[in-house]
C-alpha cells in the first residue's frame, strides 16, 4: 500500500514544510474531491493537484481566494498559480494562497527571516509613532 497520499506523506503541503522552506509557487494541474482525511466518514473536500505532483486541500479560506481569483467553475483554474505560504487563520499557523511573488502580510517566515521582518516592522511603526512639531516645538496631529 502506498502510504504517500495521507498525512504526513509526501504528496499533499503541510503547513510544517512552508515554516522550514518559505512560500511555494504552484501550478493548479487539476482539481477533484476527495473524501476528507479530518472530517465525518462520507464528508468530501476539494482538492488542487499541481503539476509538480503535490496536492493541497481546500480549507474554505484558500477555496475562497481561488474563487475570488478564477471563479466558482474549476476547469477555469487550470495552468494557474498560486503562492502557498504559512500564514495565520484565526490565530493558528495554516496553509494560506496569495499571487505568486507577493507579500502577504500574514507571512510566518522561516524562523531565521522571521527575526529580520520583525526588525523592519518594528522600525516602521515607530517611525509612525513619533510627533510631529511645527517651528515652536510645539506637538501637532498630522
Amino acid at each position: 500500500m502506498d502510504v504517500s497520499g495521507f498525512p504526513g506523506g509526501t504528496y499533499f503541503v503541510k503547513h510544517s514544510e512552508l515554516l522550514e522552506s518559505g512560500p511555494i509557487d504552484l501550478k493548479i494541474e487539476s482539481v477533484s474531491e476527495e473524501e476528507s482525511l479530518y472530517g465525518d466518514e462520507g464528508e468530501t473536500q476539494v482538492v488542487v493537484h499541481c503539476s509538480s505532483g503535490r496536492k493541497v486541500a481546500l480549507g474554505a479560506d484558500r477555496l475562497r481566494h481561488l474563487v475570488s481569483k478564477y471563479g466558482t467553475d474549476t476547469d477555469e483554474w487550470i495552468d494557474k498559480r498560486v503562492m502557498a505560504y504559512c500564514g495565520k487563520v484565526r490565530g493558528k499557523d495554516a496553509i494560506r494562497f496569495a499571487e505568486p511573488g507577493s507579500d502577504p502580510i500574514d507571512l510566518v517566515l522561516p524562523a531565521g527571516e522571521q527575526s529580520k521582518r520583525t526588525e523592519k516592522s518594528a522600525a516602521k511603526k515607530k517611525k509612525k509613532r513619533r510627533k510631529k512639531v511645527d517651528d515652536s516645538g510645539a506637538p501637532w496631529n498630522a
